[in-house]
Order: C-alpha cells, then structure tokens, then sequence
C-alpha cells in the first residue's frame, strides 16, 4: 500500500464507525469526511491545536477592545468562561477562565473544529474531543456552510467535486471560494476521498 493508501486505511479503522453514523442522515458524503480528517488531523482523534491569533481576538472581545467575534458578543464569552458563582461553590478563578479561552481558542479531534464553534453553536466543548459526537457536530457545520453560501456550494448530486471542493476550502478558509494556506489542501482531500471510496 502506498502512503496514502496506508494513512485512509488508518482513518477507516478509526474513525470509520463512527463517519458512517455522522452521515446517516445527511448529504455529506463519509469520503469526504474521511479525507477530511486525514487532512486535518492525519487521522488522530485526539488531536489539538492551540491558535494563538483566535486566542487573541477573544480575549480582546472578553476586555471589549472588540464588539464581537462572529456571532459570539463579550456577554456571550464571559457567561461561558466567566459564569456568577452558584451557591454554594467558589466562582471560577482567573486561571480557569483563561484556560477557557486557550480551549475555545484550540481546534479539537479528527476535524479539528475550532472550540469557538461549540459555543457559537450552543454546545458542550466537550463533543469535540468525543469520536462519537464530534462527527455529527462536523456535518452540523458543514451544512451551516452550505446554507450560509447557498448556490456557491453545488450539491452533491449536480457536481460532487465542486461541491467537495467548496466544502474544503470553507473548512480551512471560511468560504467557497478561499485561498487555502496548503495549495494542495483541496486536490489532496479529493484524492483521499477517491482512495477512500476503493477501500
């Protein structure tokens, strides 16, 4: 087997589960999620990456040096990180509530979907790091791009490669039609879904 070959078969034993129950019920093709997780985490479900410049715009968000990041507003953040004490316990110390935000500034898992996207979204953080949550919570935003960018995005009956390709670069870049920082970001995802699809 080729290396290629070798590291799609890695993410197939993995993760293959659970990628087949994430799209159960979606469009989104288990190829594409596949080559998705092997081009953002080389198919490792616990993957972490600190993104110090995301880490940034929070904490500027959380002194209010900015309105807001996204959809997220400064009383969005602080009642995450920063929530009034229940009684009966102590209230978060400085220290817990940066860690909050070092996680939310941090892309988990096999997608490596960004810690922000769970509060923004209204979920636990910790469904990121979970195998079994993480992919639905994967094909939950990747139909949030589709609906975001409407007919940027083909469907995957009318062009499945371009409509792959949009869907990668939006995942690294935000949108359809972005720059991605790896040139051969996309090309090497629509090669990994082909190899993945043959497996």
């Amino acid at each position: 087997m080729t290396p290629e070959q070798l590291l799609m078969q890695k993410v197939k034993s993995v993760c293959g589960d659970y990628i087949d129950e994430a799209v159960k019920s979606s469009e989104v093709p288990d190829t594409f999620l596949a080559a998705l997780t092997a081009n953002e985490s080389g198919g490792d479900p616990a993957a972490m990456r600190f993104e110090p410049q995301i880490f940034q715009k929070l904490a500027f968000l959380a002194i209010g040096r900015i309105a807001n990041f996204g959809s997220i507003g400064k009383q969005d953040l602080i009642g995450y990180c920063a929530p009034p004490p229940i009684e009966g316990h102590p209230p978060l110390t400085f220290d817990q509530s940066a860690l909050c935000l070092v996680n939310l500034a941090s892309s988990w898992g096999p997608t490596q979907i960004m810690g922000w996207h769970a509060l923004a979204s209204d979920y636990p953080l910790s469904d990121l790091p979970s195998l079994q949550r993480h992919y639905p919570r994967a094909v939950q935003l990747l139909d949030a791009f589709r609906k975001q960018w409407g007919e940027h995005i083909p469907s995957w009956d009318a062009d499945p490669v371009a409509a792959a390709s949009a869907l990668f670069r939006c995942w690294n870049t935000g949108q359809p039609n972005g720059v991605t920082f790896d040139p051969n970001y996309t090309s090497r995802g629509l090669d990994r879904m082909t190899i993945y699809a043959t497996l």
